[in-house]
């Protein structure tokens, strides 16, 4: 090979393997074209500036951020970033390198001791039987002193970290409990046909191939509340599959098939976990958004105040696709007197299908506005309400 031909190749090799900072890398700035994203080096760091669809749920909380500890299998490495990307929240994550069982109670001391105090304990996916007897004493003693705990998909239970070993009554219960959900529009993806084939190896053993999936509507199993000395546990059944070794099983959300039209609805996957953590710390939603009466398609929204004391903030919103992409937006002034006042937006200011309701401003429970609050569904409003 000549000298010129070797510079001329090792130039478009520089050429093709250097990204410029500020650049979008091929493969995100077309999804519909469904291309794939790109590999970098340098970690995941370049999705938040490639990718800015994700919504902000809250920007600050009233008496601080909160500090929240995960106990999660290790496919919550990836979950937990993005719930911190959606909730502003100091993470305490302790997750084992393989499977989903606790490995050392020494780690789980250094992690507690290097914050101030936890504010909420969340468990998903993880083995409960695993969990040593002083380490559930440990978090539960901090849950009767006021902190909250919230549990999403147990699939092996402990004999002592249980509703009914803690003698806990539920004073909320329901599929739908958690508010601000579009929970008519929440879809999921299922195979509709298997085909038998045999594997030739040293068994000749049996196996099924899945194909043809089809959309059908997804709905979470339950949603419970249980009051705990001062603090809460709320306890989420996904109603999914058990998988949860690994990387397998899908961490804090439903592990459901979904396709590449869901951006937006897996916001919604992700709001409903942060409500209930929010839940578990005793903040309640402030007002609703819903869709006008009387309107099929509607043109116009409704804000509701659902409490007994009066509410004064600003409603934003954004028309987005499925695609996550904002297409219009506005802000307009928005108070309400106590609970039941109500008042109509017009359409030509904020026209869209909204599906379900969308929650908008929380309070937390003893007064004052908890956070501000920012969602969108599918083909639906994204609100944000300041103090």
């Amino acid at each position: 090979m000549s000298r010129g031909w070797a510079m001329a190749i090792a130039a478009l090799v520089l050429m093709t393997g250097t990204w410029a900072r500020g650049e979008p890398p091929v493969g995100y700035d077309d999804p519909g074209s469904d291309r794939g994203g790109p590999t970098l080096q340098g970690g995941p760091g370049w999705v938040e500036e490639v990718w800015p669809r994700t919504i902000d749920f809250a920007e600050d909380f009233a008496g601080g951020t909160p500090t929240v500890m995960f106990l999660t299998n290790y496919g919550g490495v990836d979950t937990v970033h993005e719930l911190a990307r959606r909730l502003p929240m100091d993470v305490v994550h302790l997750y084992p390198p393989s499977d989903n069982k606790f490995t050392s109670r020494e780690h789980f001391r250094e992690l507690l001791e290097s914050r101030e105090k936890i504010d909420c304990f969340v468990l998903s996916r993880f083995n409960h039987a695993s969990i040593p007897a002083d380490v559930q004493y440990e978090m539960l003693s901090r849950v009767r002193d006021g902190a909250g705990m919230v549990v999403v998909d147990c699939f092996d239970r402990s004999p002592t970290l249980t509703p009914r070993f803690l003698e806990l009554e539920a004073t909320e219960e329901g599929a739908r409990l958690i508010q601000g959900i579009p929970y008519d529009g929440l879809r999921k993806w299922e195979t509709t046909e298997a085909r038998d084939y045999v594997t030739f190896n040293y068994w000749n053993t049996r196996g099924q191939l899945h194909f043809n999936p089809q959309e059908s509507a997804y709905e979470y199993d339950s949603v419970t509340v249980y009051p705990f000395g001062a603090g809460r546990i709320v306890w989420v059944g996904t109603g999914t599959h058990w998988a949860r070794a690994r990387r397998s099983g899908r961490t804090l959300l439903p592990h459901i098939q979904q396709n590449r039209s869901m951006y937006v609805e897996t916001d919604y996957l992700y709001s409903h976990t942060a409500k209930a953590i929010l839940k578990s710390l005793g903040y309640a939603p402030a007002v609703q958004v819903t869709t006008a009466e009387g309107e099929s398609d509607p043109s116009a929204v409704r804000l509701m105040n659902i409490t007994d004391a009066d509410f004064a903030g600003r409603l934003r919103w954004q028309v987005r696709d499925t695609w996550g992409i904002v297409g219009r937006g506005g802000a307009e002034r928005a108070r309400r007197g106590k609970r039941g006042a109500a008042g109509r937006h017009p359409g030509d200011r904020c026209r869209a299908a909204v599906r379900g309701h969308v929650g908008a401003g929380w309070r937390r429970r003893g007064g004052g506005l908890g956070f501000s609050l920012r969602e969108s569904g599918p083909r639906g409003v994204r609100t944000r309400d300041h103090p």
